[in-house]
């Protein structure tokens, strides 16, 4: 039931509430004022289930409002996650790159995994950089990791070159 249909009876039976005081107020006899007391008391209670119904109805519509918001959010984060992948840059160090980079208007980046794990996206940036080794750090969670240059794995995120293909470098 809506909220304004609820108001609207709450109203009827105070309406009714005081057509049953004025009957009171006439004295005709007394099997007609206990009648007219008992309505009266069927009515206060119906007044007060209402307020009840009207107070649960306030409730129900702020949690739906909130999981339409949480189902908003998941949605979201679902595109989010769609777009990612989990990648080893180096033995043991993890983070998450974009999966399809040509339809991508962002730059090539990479996003740490603990604040992932908090559906957050936190570009992890180069701190330092050395012959073998070069170091991240998310602003977020303070998060360092250290990706090793030998190996299999690139010391910077792949970058696109000017054919169009990926090839490792700075950027």
């Amino acid at each position: 039931m809506p909220l304004n249909e609820i108001t609207s009876a709450i109203a009827s039976v105070k309406v009714a509430s005081d057509i049953v005081k004025g009957i009171l107020s006439l004295n005709k006899d007394v099997a007609v004022n206990e009648k007219a007391i008992e309505l009266l008391s069927a009515i206060i209670s119906l007044q007060k289930d209402l307020l009840s119904m009207q107070s649960d109805y306030s409730v129900l519509l702020k949690s739906k409002s909130d999981l339409e918001e949480e189902l908003k959010k998941f949605n979201t984060w679902s595109k989010t996650e769609s777009q990612y992948k989990l990648e080893e840059v180096s033995g043991g160090t993890f983070v998450r790159s974009p999966i399809n980079l040509n339809e991508s208007k962002e730059p090539m980046h990479w996003l740490c995994t603990h604040c992932w794990e908090d559906q957050k996206k936190s570009i992890l940036q180069i701190t330092w950089h050395g012959e073998s080794s070069t170091k991240y750090s998310c602003p977020r969670c303070k998060n360092d990791i250290d990706v090793e240059s030998h190996g299999n794995y690139p010391r910077y995120p792949k970058h696109p070159n000017r054919s169009g293909g990926w090839s490792p470098g700075m950027g």
